[in-house]
C-alpha cells in the first residue's frame, strides 16, 4: 500500500471513529511510536506514543467536537512527497447562530505502512479566532492534553 492510501484509510478509519468511538480502528493505522503534533493553535501540544494519541484524541473530539455541529470541508491541497502526505483543509464548527472555521495543513509520515508522525499547523489568525470562540462557549475544550 502507498503512502497516499496508507493516509485516506487512516483518514476515513478516523471518520468512522468519530461516530461510533470504535479507537482500534485508528490505532491500527499508527505506529507503536508514532509522535502528533499540534502548532499554532491554543490547543498546542506534542504527544508521544499509540495509545496517548488515541487517548488525546478523544479527549477533544468529546471536549470540542461532538459539541458543536462539525462540518468538513474538502481539501484544498493533498499531496505526496516522498514518505509524507500533505493536507490543507478546514473543518467548520457550529453552535447556535455562532460559527468557527479551523483551516490547517496537516502531514503525515508514513514508514512501512504505519504512520509515524502527524502534525496539524493551524493557519494564521486560526489561533486567535480559536480563543476568542473558546470564551465565548467556556463549556468547550479542545485540548489533546
Amino acid at each position: 500500500m502507498g503512502v497516499l492510501e496508507t493516509y485516506l484509510n487512516y483518514a476515513r478509519d478516523f471518520e468512522q471513529t468519530y461516530l461510533d468511538d470504535n479507537w482500534n480502528r485508528v490505532w491500527q493505522h499508527f505506529h507503536e511510536h508514532i509522535v502528533y503534533e499540534v502548532h499554532n493553535a491554543p490547543v498546542r501540544c506534542v504527544i508521544n506514543g499509540r495509545r496517548k494519541v488515541c487517548d488525546g484524541f478523544k479527549k477533544a473530539l468529546d471536549g470540542f467536537d461532538r459539541r458543536c455541529e462539525r462540518f468538513l470541508q474538502n481539501p484544498v491541497v493533498l499531496t505526496e512527497e516522498g514518505n509524507k502526505v500533505l493536507v490543507h483543509g478546514s473543518v467548520l464548527y457550529k453552535r447556535e447562530d455562532d460559527t468557527f472555521r479551523i483551516q490547517l495543513w496537516q502531514m503525515a509520515t508514513v514508514v512501512d505502512g504505519a504512520i509515524t508522525q502527524l502534525m496539524d499547523i493551524y493557519d494564521p489568525g486560526v489561533s486567535e479566532r480559536y480563543e476568542r470562540w473558546l470564551e465565548a462557549w467556556p463549556d468547550l475544550d479542545g485540548a489533546y492534553v
